[in-house]
């Protein structure tokens, strides 16, 4: 059995098989629950490698996804946020590069809580799209944002979610 698993045990590969499944329901639409999979990774891998292997199963799903929708996406509203996220991703690159793995932790514990707040921020008060700020330095900010989250904790769903309802596209782009 140990030749099949590698280096994982049982309880590690179901966590995975469990994450996969949950991640692909995320990508589906359904709110929320892309941050479930990052807890559990975090507490059943080492830090570095929770991160790794759900980066690995977020983009088969993000091909996945563009694979379908390519035709119908609004390339002109992913163009606009795309330099914040890069400058967010590149902020989270320096921050993993100065701390040590206790410090890792407790950020990615703090970047989850402050998502998870945002969703249940997003789902009470901003439910309506007429709320949700629309400028573009809300898109700068929410670029940044999601690109840091990202790149710290493979979590930036609430907040593209959020970013998303702003700009009030229709489902399909």
């Amino acid at each position: 059995m140990e030749f099949f698993f590698g280096d994982f045990s049982v309880l590690q590969i179901c966590i995975l098989i469990v994450s996969a499944i949950l991640i692909g329901i995320n990508k589906t639409g359904i709110p929320g629950l892309g941050l479930i999979p990052v807890i559990m990774l975090v507490f059943t891998f080492e830090t570095g490698i929770s991160t790794g292997l759900q980066l690995m199963m977020l983009c088969m799903a993000d091909l996945a996804a563009v694979a379908y929708y390519h035709k119908t996406a609004n390339w002109k509203i992913i163009a606009k946020l795309l330099p914040a996220a890069l400058g967010g991703i590149i902020i989270g690159s320096c921050v993993i590069h100065k701390l040590d793995s206790n410090a890792m932790m407790l950020l990615m514990g703090i970047v989850i809580l402050i998502l998870s707040g945002i969703s249940v921020v997003r789902e009470i008060w901003w439910n309506d799209a007429e709320k949700i700020p629309s400028h573009w330095s809300f898109a700068v900010c929410t670029g940044l944002l999601a690109g840091f989250s990202t790149q710290i904790a493979n979590a930036a769903g609430p907040i593209m979610a959020l970013y998303l309802l702003a700009m009030r596209l229709p489902k399909l782009e």
